[in-house]
């Protein structure tokens, strides 16, 4: 048993308490990992290209540009992620 006192509801509350637990539930992929896994396909696709000497990547004039695209897509899965939650 537990330690807390057992206070019943009444069928309105205990409908509301339901409903409220099933739209707490979450709907659809979870958007960072799929982003986080997809940043990672790319690293590993580039590694396999430059392995294979077919691209050659020069972070010196392109790496920042890279950073800058990892942290725009970042930034967009963010604000989408902002404005699916005040739905």
């Amino acid at each position: 048993m537990t330690d807390q006192p057992f206070y019943p509801i009444d069928a309105d509350e205990a409908r509301r308490l339901a409903e409220l637990e099933a739209t707490r539930q979450p709907r659809g992929p979870y958007a960072p990992a799929i982003v986080v896994g997809l940043l990672g396909l790319l690293c590993a696709a580039s590694v396999l290209l430059r392995e294979l000497a077919v691209i050659t990547i020069d972070l010196v004039t392109q790496g920042p540009w890279i950073v800058v695209g990892v942290g725009v897509i970042l930034l967009l899965v963010g604000a989408v992620g902002i404005a699916r939650r005040g739905r």
